[in-house]
């Protein structure tokens, strides 16, 4: 039996302080292991997370991050994995699952507990004193206040436990993935958003250009239907049959413009599905002939279309109304009795087809001068706009506004001057479309665009171009 004794009692001081000293020797010692423990767990947690998030920057699409962050956290726990997200219905269905056989995750009685942890935005299941009876555990995948989905894990082996440290681990992969899967959304939501305002904007524009196209042919039904009945009696059959014509003519035109609407619809709606069909380009080019027939008899068309033209697969009723709407465009930008002319030519197994006219050349531009005002600059010839040296992308009527301007410096411009001389004397009392686009002006060409000092503003009647400071 071993015993400590002392000997001499003035060794006894000596021997308590060495005890002391072990003691707090040894409590240093393991408080430093339990330090550097915690300090490789949070190494090994750290590392994990940013493998996991560069493997989740790598991928583009919803489905490669889900099955990229269930792949590794079946690495992780050795288990099984699996995430559930709404559909567009709400209901919740899994999205992403490791390739485990018959998969216990995939049971009902699993599927309503992950419900739970969706609605209640709390962890659950198998350790824990919620839903206690469900063979995995779910871990919500939630940013602040809102709930994206559910993270289910299930070690391999079913009497074991996640510890604390792995569901430490695993609540931070949730946490990542639900950041992953919320910018996503964002980013998809931006991009609808963006899509829609150009679809508003493109339909604005068409509609203001149809708006004036039916303006046309209503204003001609009007002025001949009015003459015929006020003052039938001084016209002749000849001038007569020339009024009905007008008549007919315009109506046609209608009856396009309103297919054609109607045809818009029908494409946004996504009632109307593509009828791709083997067809012959001839009997299309034919047909389209047949319709405009009434318009085209005074104008001489030349077609050239080669003998032996292969078959195309097109929808054969949408490539008609392309070219009878080509024709119509061909009809109204030519002088009267010049050619239309219809070419086809095969070009590396594609089928080009060109409609034709003699309107108007473009009138050369390069005389024009080259017009600054201080940091602005005006290339008419080139139709650029260059501010401080660099050069400014405007749209087609910002260009026009600026252009009339330029060429009007230093003189009040009208707000009725400018609509009508860029959008047409229908627009000339919509005064709200010029103090649009004048704002867009001013954001791209002004250094202060709540000062400006190029574009001023002539409160009540219009504004005009300076030379600026």
């Amino acid at each position: 039996m071993l015993s400590i004794t002392v000997d001499d009692l003035k060794y006894l001081l000596s021997f308590a302080i060495f005890l002391l000293v072990a003691v707090i020797t040894g409590t240093m010692a393991n408080r430093l292991r339990n330090q550097a423990e915690i300090a490789r767990r949070r190494e090994t947690r750290t590392s994990a997370l940013y493998a996991l998030s560069r493997k989740i920057v790598a991928e583009t699409e919803l489905d490669g991050i889900l099955k990229t962050v269930v792949s590794v956290v079946s690495d992780t726990i050795n288990g099984e994995a699996a995430i559930f997200l709404p559909d567009k219905n709400g209901e919740l269905i899994i999205k992403a699952i490791n390739t485990i056989p018959n998969s216990i995750l995939l049971n009902k009685e699993e599927t309503i507990a992950a419900r739970w942890v969706y609605k209640h935005g709390q962890i659950a299941g198998n350790g824990t004193e919620t839903l206690v009876q469900a063979k995995g555990l779910y871990f919500p995948l939630r940013i602040e206040e809102k709930n994206l989905g559910v993270l289910a894990v299930r070690p391999s082996h079913p009497d074991q436990n996640l510890s604390t440290e792995h569901r430490q681990l695993i609540e931070a992969f949730a946490n990542l993935t639900a950041l992953a899967v919320l910018s996503l959304q964002l980013t998809a939501e931006a991009q609808q958003a963006r899509y829609l305002t150009q679809s508003e904007k493109l339909r604005t524009a068409l509609f203001n250009s149809i708006s004036h196209e039916l303006r046309t042919p209503l204003a001609s039904i009007m002025g001949a239907v009015t003459s015929l009945l006020e003052e039938g009696d001084i016209y002749n059959q000849s001038d007569r049959k020339t009024l009905l014509q007008t008549v007919n003519e315009a109506t046609l035109r209608m009856n396009r413009l309103v297919g054609n609407l109607l045809d818009m619809a029908r494409l946004e709606s996504g009632m109307m599905q593509l009828k791709s069909e083997w067809c012959d380009i001839q009997e299309i080019i034919g047909v389209a002939l047949r319709r405009m027939q009434d318009l085209l008899q005074q104008r001489p068309v030349h077609t050239d279309i080669p003998v032996d033209l292969s078959l195309v697969k097109a929808d054969f009723a949408l490539i008609e109304q392309v070219l009878v709407n080509l024709l119509d465009n061909a009809l109204k930008y030519s002088p009267p009795d010049t050619e239309i002319a219809i070419t086809v030519e095969e070009i590396d197994k594609e089928i080009q087809i060109a409609v034709q006219n003699k309107g108007d050349s473009i009138p050369k531009t390069d005389d024009q001068p080259v017009l600054t005002f201080g940091d602005l600059t005006v290339d008419l010839a080139h139709r650029q706009v260059i501010v401080e040296g660099r050069e400014v992308k405007l749209t087609p009527t910002e260009y026009d506004i600026l252009k009339n301007l330029a060429l009007h410096a230093g003189r009040v411009l009208t707000h009725r001057q400018l609509l009508r001389t860029i959008w047409g004397a229908d627009y000339q009392d919509e005064a709200h479309y010029l103090r649009v686009y004048i704002g867009q002006l001013r954001r791209k060409i002004e250094p202060d665009p709540t000062r400006p000092k190029y574009i001023i503003t002539e409160p009540g009647v219009g504004y005009r171009l300076v030379y600026g400071e």
